[in-house]
């Protein structure tokens, strides 16, 4: 008993104090329901000694013994005679009652289920969502997409069993405090019996445990392997590799089928062996009571009703913790995923509102990463409503650059000023909300090209879209489509051409008019002729909006005010001739 009610009490406490109006409600509703059960059966009590004291006198007669005659004079103090029949409605009433009570408290666990798995889902979001950029980008997003759609769910369920199991065990409380009135020397006896049973069961409780905490474990790796490899499902398939995933998840997925396999035969196992347990209970008991203890009939009767009402409490409990075990593990699993990136929150970071009328100044800047130096003293001066653009070889930092300008990693020493104002002066959230980000690798919505441009955020009109899509060149193609702004853009943006999609996603950096856009070789993956076109639509953006481009491609450092290479963890202002990467 104990092995089995401190695990799950300890995640039915988690709930309760997270959801302690709709835990209390339900809690109400379990110990009225198996009240309601208790009274019930206690009203057989004195009908099992009216209809066996009957039966051995060949007519039946009042109740015998102190416990049926009080039962009997608490019917008579409310009105009603303890009679055969006023007995059977009184434990039908009861019955229907604790169902009324049951539905009302299932109905508790229900809403709370639900609940539980929303607010799990938006507290990792929001964990992750503000963690600081270094984690996220080292953190497996197949975890998380695991977690958010599958553990979510897993989760909330342990409530559900969790709470199954109290309500079981209430109710095998109240059996327990009937069987006590009737004989407590059978009803120790009775429990030495049941105590035993689960014991030789609990074996089973902890493989289904083991084998829980193990599928948990490897369907987060499987889902994390598997979002990797579909990533790069369209230059597998073009080279006739797609077959190779399987293999990849292989392993994982034989692992995966021997843990549910495991689980399966644990939960069958039980559920199998139990009843015949129970029934070898029921009958050392009845020897009991008619050898050892010389129990007249109508009492042997009702406790061996008891008795079995009791077991089949305790199994079911047994057998919901069973479940529970498969689940909580999710829980615990998804929370540490939480803690994990609650701990490395991004801090807050109030401030000044920035402005940008003169220029971004990154002085004497030096930082290191894996024990390799990106910059070491170097200088940059980016000049508002110009295009600053800033090229070298892969992996010579353009990229963190950009990040330590957007405040997204920050220097080992050295300062960047906006304006003349140190940005951990700025407010950060102001100063990332007048920023827009083009990224190597965009990301469109299968949906149309105005949720595109405006990710389903209210209060942006059409015309706002059209201004976005006018000034990152991209109004001339949307508009000949047959669907305009509610054309679809297809998976990945897949119905759009590179340049297209590109021109879609430089529309969402501007939809909010920022004051710097950032371009981290938003252009690599076009052709000469769309790159140019491109550039030739920036262009016409100067004076309205800073740009700065990480890039190598000629069409950028054509259509530059200035360049500046990276390298050597130097950063070093180059004149347009002698940009070629």
């Amino acid at each position: 008993m104990r092995a089995t009610l401190a695990p799950a009490m300890r995640l039915f406490l988690v709930f309760a104090r997270k959801y302690p109006v709709s835990t209390g409600l339900m809690v109400a509703g379990l110990v009225l329901a198996s009240l309601a059960e208790g009274i019930g059966v206690a009203a057989l009590i004195p009908l099992f000694s009216i209809v066996f004291s009957g039966a051995e006198g060949g007519q039946a007669s009042a109740p015998t013994g102190e416990l049926e005659t009080r039962i009997s004079s608490f019917f008579e103090a409310v009105g009603f005679e303890a009679t055969p029949v006023v007995l059977v409605a009184a434990f039908g009433v009861f019955i229907y009652l604790k169902a009324g009570l049951l539905i009302a408290a299932k109905r508790q666990v229900g809403y709370t289920v639900a609940r539980a798995a929303m607010d799990l889902r938006l507290r990792l979001l929001d964990a992750m969502m503000n963690a600081q950029w270094r984690y996220y980008v080292e953190h497996r997003m197949g975890v998380v997409t695991n977690a958010i759609s599958s553990e979510s769910e897993r989760a909330a369920k342990a409530f559900l069993f969790a709470s199954t199991v109290l309500s079981l065990l209430l109710n095998a409380a109240i059996y327990s405090a009937i069987a006590l009135v009737i004989s407590w020397e059978a009803t120790l006896a009775g429990f030495a019996t049941a105590i035993v049973g689960m014991f030789a069961l609990s074996g089973l409780v902890r493989a289904t445990r083991k084998a829980g905490l193990k599928q948990t474990r490897l369907m987060s790796s499987l889902i994390a392997r598997l979002s990797d490899a579909l990533q790069a499902i369209k230059p597998l398939k073009a080279m006739s590799k797609q077959d190779r995933i399987g293999p990849l998840l292989e392993k994982d997925n034989k692992k995966l089928n021997k843990a549910a396999r495991k689980r399966v035969l644990a939960t069958e196992v039980l559920a199998a062996v139990q009843e015949p347990i129970t029934v070898t209970g029921l009958g050392l008991l009845g020897w009991m009571l008619l050898s050892l203890f010389e129990m007249p009939t109508s009492r042997w009767a009702i406790l061996g009703l008891v008795y079995f009402r009791l077991m089949s409490q305790l199994a079911r409990a047994q057998r919901q913790y069973q479940k529970l075990t498969t689940q909580e593990s999710a829980y615990w699993a998804m929370e540490d995923t939480i803690q994990r990136a609650v701990q490395h929150r991004e801090a807050d970071h109030p401030g000044l509102t920035p402005t940008l009328e003169r220029g971004i100044e990154c002085r004497d800047i030096s930082m290191q990463y894996d024990g390799r130096t990106l910059f070491d003293h170097a200088n940059l001066t980016i000049p508002a409503g110009r295009i600053t653009a800033i090229v070298g070889a892969s992996g010579s930092g353009k990229t963190t650059l950009s990040d330590l300008i957007i405040g997204l990693v920050e220097p080992d020493s050295g300062s960047i000023e906006i304006d003349g104002v140190p940005l951990p002066e700025i407010d950060m959230a102001s100063w990332r909300s007048r920023i827009g980000y083009v990224p190597q690798e965009m990301f469109l919505l299968n949906d149309s090209i105005r949720r595109n441009v405006t990710l389903g955020e209210k209060g942006i009109d059409d015309r706002a879209v059209e201004r976005a899509l006018r000034r990152a060149g991209a109004w001339d193609f949307v508009s000949k489509l047959p669907g305009g702004l509610g054309s679809p853009v297809g998976e990945r943006g897949g119905l759009l051409s590179g340049g297209q999609r590109q021109r879609i996603a430089i529309a969402r950096a501007l939809i909010h008019e920022p004051m710097l856009l950032v371009l981290d070789e938003a252009t690599t993956a076009l052709d000469p002729e769309s790159e140019t076109e491109v550039w030739n639509s920036l262009k016409e953006l100067r004076d309205q909006v800073t740009v700065l481009a990480v890039s190598h491609q000629n069409a950028l450092t054509d259509a530059a005010d200035r360049i500046y290479r990276v390298e050597g963890g130097k950063v070093v202002r180059v004149e347009p001739a002698a940009s070629g990467a």
